[in-house]
């Protein structure tokens, strides 16, 4: 017996800012940063019409770019742990090509 089911479309409108802005919180979570709760606000007033995955991709693919950076560097540097207490291990710090330092 076929299936005569019909498929149901719900339609979920785009966030509002005050939403995208609380997206843009929900989504940096944790990861250290200097933004503030302005610059937040100025990223959801900025994406009218964007939707939370947009978002997420957006968040995503920032929180990305240091890695980027690191993969194009030539030349690192060692440089001392910010505590003594800290286990002995190499932190090394990124010098891009551009550099003349």
């Amino acid at each position: 017996m076929a299936d005569d089911r019909f498929e149901r479309r719900i339609f979920i409108p785009l966030p509002e800012e005050q939403a995208r802005t609380k997206m843009f919180e929900l989504n940096v979570g944790e990861t250290p940063n200097n933004l503030i709760h302005k610059e937040f606000k100025q990223l959801g007033e900025m994406t009218e019409g964007y939707s939370g995955s947009d978002i997420a991709i957006a968040v995503r693919d920032a929180l990305m770019e240091p890695i980027r950076k690191l993969r194009v560097a030539t030349h690192f540097k060692q440089v001392l742990p910010p505590q003594n207490n800290l286990q002995e291990k190499d932190f090394f710090l990124q010098r891009l090509t551009s550099d003349n330092g």
